[in-house]
């Protein structure tokens, strides 16, 4: 599989909850089958809570490429979700609460 490389987004990277589910989000890459990783971006940095539960959805579509939801794995307690593109360049978060089904998404973190 010459050329093929290999990329996983994921929790990869100490939270600001550490010995908890989840953590800072990032894009790790593998160019041997998976057989050595090597960071390709952090996606997510200075969080107030871990991320976790990353998902790759169905039918991908630029800039919806991976999801995750994030919370404070000590506790029960509330959760927001998040969706990135494939170069993890860009997130944005779903309002919070939503009050319709057609909200649009919000950049994440705000100002970026």
């Amino acid at each position: 599989m010459d050329g093929v490389t290999w990329r996983v987004l994921g929790p990869a990277e100490p939270g600001p909850q550490p010995m908890g589910t989840g953590g800072e989000m990032a894009w790790w890459r593998s160019e041997d089958e998976g057989r050595t990783w090597r960071p390709a971006r952090r996606v997510t940095s200075d969080s107030a809570f871990n991320h976790a539960y990353a998902r790759r959805p169905l039918h991908v579509r630029e800039p919806f490429v991976g999801f995750w939801a994030d919370g404070d794995p000590r506790t029960f307690g509330p959760s927001r979700l998040y969706f990135t593109d494939g170069r993890g360049e860009r997130v944005w978060r779903l309002p919070d609460p939503m009050s319709d089904e057609r909200q649009v998404p919000e950049r994440w973190p705000p100002g970026r």
